[in-house]
């Protein structure tokens, strides 16, 4: 029996564990040297959790 395996090298991590979506990510966050990638989607629920842990940063 054959098996096919498929890589997909750009999808949103999030929207990938809850449902299996191959959303387009358009941001990666490495912390602790774990990577993840994120759609704008979660990017932004990432962001506002994050500033909700630790405070407003410094604007770049």
């Amino acid at each position: 029996m054959a098996v096919a395996t498929i890589t997909i090298n750009d999808a949103c991590d999030a929207c990938w564990a809850k449902d299996k979506t191959a959303r387009k990510s358009t941001v990666e966050i490495t912390l602790m040297s774990r990577t993840w990638l994120l759609c704008d989607e979660h990017e932004a629920k990432f962001a506002a959790m994050f500033t909700e842990l630790m405070g407003e940063g410094e604007e770049q």
